[in-house]
């Protein structure tokens, strides 16, 4: 009985372990708060990642206020940018965007390729600015999957991003042309 006991404790305190390492260890998919100047025609707006060691694949859903920012296509991030990531979406929908990616070589071999560890930029999204001064949305990450070159899901949170546009009221140089620049004065 008592070599029961130790036993399942040891299970409890091992799945304990495993759980705590696994929850601690998860990575962070987020959106950067930005501040877009009024004026501003077009955001890129990057997915980033905390920590990017093992994943070959995403997929994730953005929700945001389209009377501010309309979609209009995305680009390749910092760890993406390499020849086997190719980001696909859907932009079809005011207000959301489906964005997914794998990394994969056709060979010869054919094989799955997971990024290196590390952070950076999964994808950027590339909006256009509708929303005038003191306009805001909250970009909001939803669906958010990660997995490794098994298939196999890994752990992962995501954050949402705030993009505001404020009023640009920095100083601006003022240029006065010199018409006088042939005047002479006399005395």
């Amino acid at each position: 009985m008592k070599r029961k006991f130790l036993c399942s404790g040891a299970a409890v305190a091992f799945l304990f372990l495993f759980a705590w390492i696994s929850y601690s260890g998860a990575a962070t998919v987020s959106i950067p708060n930005t501040q877009v100047q009024t004026g501003t025609a077009t955001v890129q707006v990057p997915i980033q990642i905390n920590q990017a060691d093992g994943i070959a694949g995403f997929q994730f859903g953005l929700v945001f206020d389209p009377t501010v920012l309309q979609a209009t296509g995305w680009s390749k991030g910092s760890l993406t940018s390499g020849n086997f990531w190719n980001p696909v979406g859907n932009l079809n929908l005011p207000g959301q965007v489906m964005i997914g990616a794998y990394g994969f070589n056709a060979g010869p071999p054919p094989e799955i390729k997971s990024l290196a560890a590390g952070t950076g930029r999964l994808v950027e999204i590339i909006f256009k600015v509708l929303g005038g001064a003191g306009g805001y949305t909250y970009v909001s990450l939803t669906g958010c999957k990660l997995a490794d070159s098994s298939g196999l899901e890994i752990t992962s949170t995501c954050q949402a991003g705030l993009i505001s546009i404020v009023q640009d009221d920095s100083p601006r140089e003022l240029y006065l042309p010199l018409i006088f620049n042939n005047y002479q004065v006399s005395h």
